[in-house]
């Protein structure tokens, strides 16, 4: 009989597939740091081959369409049931739900939504929520109010007030926390144009957080951005609790 306390300790995470990937060099990471315990294998097969013990979770890093066949995916599911699957897919998976074949049997995410998704699918595994000081003060950059307005709506039903302006140097003289950029208004720039955005290395940037909202952005683009003042990156359509 499992003893009570046995119960609660944390499962093991396994990551299938590369770990140094561009697209997933920081998913990984972040499992590495904050998972209690992670195994990691080549390849569907490999884990198959080389069981882990007390699995909770499992990420398929998935870089190209490559299916895995049913006689495979079964054996996963048998050796592993209960555990829960996530494909993390590269940009080479675009579009794969329209044109291709998706994996069945797991949920799937863009590599550019891990850092909304992870940190609370984690749990099981160890994970620990961060715990963050609600903004006190917040600008919303839109190119109309049309789009923001459900943004604002969300903010307001947390219980948080948050202002919204169509003009990129609303940030001079502010004492803000929180800036949140659209895509409407700041699309894609080299690290020197988000620097003259965020403040440049000046007051500023060092005292608020900023979030970039994008459509579906290349690990090259997110890269710059961060290396530029950006804090976090997310993936539009986003879940308003993680940006919030």
């Amino acid at each position: 009989m499992t003893e009570p306390n046995q119960i609660q300790q944390p499962g093991t995470l396994v990551w299938v597939g590369p770990t140094h990937h561009p697209e997933f060099a920081n998913a990984f990471q972040f499992c590495r740091t904050n998972a209690a315990q992670i195994a990691v294998r080549r390849s569907p097969r490999d884990l198959s081959r080389r069981p882990a013990g007390f699995v909770k979770r499992i990420i398929f890093a998935r870089v190209d369409r490559s299916p895995v066949g049913t006689e495979q995916r079964d054996s996963l599911v048998s050796l592993y049931g209960d555990a829960e699957f996530l494909a993390l897919t590269s940009s080479l998976c675009d579009g794969e739900s329209r044109t291709g074949t998706p994996w069945s049997g797991m949920g799937q995410i863009r590599f550019s939504r891990w850092a909304e998704r992870l940190p609370s699918w984690l749990g099981p595994c160890g994970c620990l929520p961060a715990v963050m000081r609600p903004a006190r003060s917040a600008l919303l950059l839109t190119d109309r109010y049309e789009t923001a307005e459900p943004y604002l709506d969300c903010a307001s039903s947390l219980g948080l007030t948050i202002n919204w302006n169509q003009n990129l140097y609303t940030l001079v003289n502010r004492n803000l926390d929180l800036v949140i950029w659209d895509d409407s208004v700041a699309s894609p720039a080299s690290t020197n144009q988000w620097r003259l955005r965020t403040g440049g290395v000046g007051e500023l940037r060092s005292r608020t957080h900023h979030t970039w909202l994008v459509t579906q952005p290349h690990i090259n683009e997110i890269q710059a951005a961060i290396d530029g003042g950006i804090t976090d990156v997310f993936t539009k359509p986003v879940h308003i609790h993680s940006l919030f």
